[in-house]
């Protein structure tokens, strides 16, 4: 007996649509660039997007500073970024 093959899947992408305003003067412009490009508009902001991206990547990354209004509950004891309160009671 022959073994059926399962067909593969296509991972499905998720996309985010967003919108934005031009006004007239750049609409003219983002086309005449475009067609300079000859491509669509949709692939040419998607091709300066991840150009920008990818030049910047270094500077996208996570922010893991503490903020000031953060408490410290698991910081370092060797540490010496706090001091901790004592209470004398009479």
């Amino acid at each position: 007996m022959k073994s059926i093959k399962k067909k593969k899947t296509k991972r499905k992408i998720k996309y985010s649509e967003f919108t934005f305003k031009l006004s007239a003067k750049q609409k003219k412009q983002f086309i005449r660039c475009c067609k300079l490009n000859n491509t669509s508009p949709n692939k040419f902001v998607r091709m300066i997007i991840s150009n920008y991206l990818e030049h910047h990547a270094d500077q996208l990354k996570e922010d893991k500073s503490i903020h000031k209004n953060q408490l410290k509950l698991f910081a370092n004891p060797t540490n010496s970024s706090g001091t901790q309160l004592e209470m004398n009671i009479d």
